[in-house]
């Protein structure tokens, strides 16, 4: 499996996980401001695309004077910085790819960044978003197992107006063949009772969110 890492403009992480993330993988892309994580981290990334709307002229010129590969596009375009990242890991072959520093910052692109982890999916393409707390990622129907490693709490969330046939087992609160909506939030905060458990279902698009313990709303 060719692994990637993108690191984004969001919330910054914990500079050891960012660290931790880019082991193993074939290629580190800095997003646009994202690569202020990569320097804080002492992580030199392979390379620097976004527009640079985030980022001080200066810190580009590090950049290539350090040998990043920098590529600038466009401010105006449909994709997101951070989806343009994806697209170009996919065109050099990788499979599976975290991206980081993603869900804190600007609320609309955290909700751009989870309907990122959709367009993967249906991509075949192997994707989270992670943070210092907690991973996301998306399902699309059958049967997945998931795992525990250190998350006690997950979530489930439909992507789109429902999911048929959501059944969940091995979990604090279990369903069975159910229609879950979204705009009811009934997935929110279920619990492992052991080091895994099992969701699946017929059609639709689940978004995963597995947590640490902390404060609830």
């Amino acid at each position: 499996m060719k692994k990637g890492l993108i690191v984004a403009a969001g919330k910054a992480v914990r500079p050891d996980l960012l660290r931790r993330l880019a082991e193993g993988c074939v290629h580190v892309a800095a997003v646009d401001g994202g690569y202020r994580h990569c320097r804080a981290a002492g992580l030199p990334p392979d390379s620097l695309w976004g527009d640079m709307d985030s980022l001080p002229p200066e810190l580009v010129e590090e950049a290539c004077a350090s040998g990043v590969e920098v590529e600038r596009i466009p401010r105006e375009k449909d994709d997101t910085d951070t989806l343009y990242a994806l697209r170009r890991l996919r065109q050099e072959g990788l499979t599976a790819v975290d991206i980081v520093c993603a869900l804190g910052g600007r609320l609309d692109h955290l909700v751009a960044n989870l309907q990122t982890l959709l367009y993967a999916a249906r991509q075949g393409l192997s994707c989270r978003l992670v943070d210092d707390d907690s991973v996301a990622e998306a399902l699309l129907p059958g049967i997945h197992r998931l795992k525990r490693e250190g998350f006690p709490l997950f979530s489930l969330f439909s992507l789109g107006d429902c999911c048929e046939g959501v059944s969940i087992r091995g979990a604090k609160y279990p369903l069975s063949d159910y229609r879950m909506e979204n705009s009811f939030p009934i997935g929110v905060s279920n619990a492992f009772l052991e080091e895994t458990a099992e969701v699946s279902f017929r059609s639709g698009a689940l978004l995963l969110i597995r947590c640490r313990e902390g404060q609830g709303s």
